[in-house]
């Protein structure tokens, strides 16, 4: 369910941020809505990283847990690192 919800969430965000960039005349809110969206993909990009340097999480390197990642963050704080 946790899960479900980052996934459902995550999607949203890009939905908005997606319709902020194609706004042809961006207002504060638009700038702050892409902002945002561009923080959380650095963080994002930030637990991919741990994917290929960390020994532990190289054994979880696969194109579906780096996807995931990167569009949906469902590796928050690195559950699969944890365990």
């Amino acid at each position: 369910m946790k899960k479900t919800f980052g996934i459902i969430t995550s999607i949203a965000l890009w939905v908005v941020a997606v319709w902020a960039v194609l706004q042809p005349e961006k207002t504060n809110l638009h700038l702050a809505i892409i902002g945002g969206a561009a923080l959380v993909l650095v963080v994002h990009f930030i637990e991919v990283s741990f994917y290929f340097w960390h020994p532990k999480m190289k054994a979880h390197l696969s194109a579906y847990n780096v996807g995931m990642t990167l569009l949906c963050g469902v590796h928050h704080f690195m559950p699969l690192y944890k365990q």
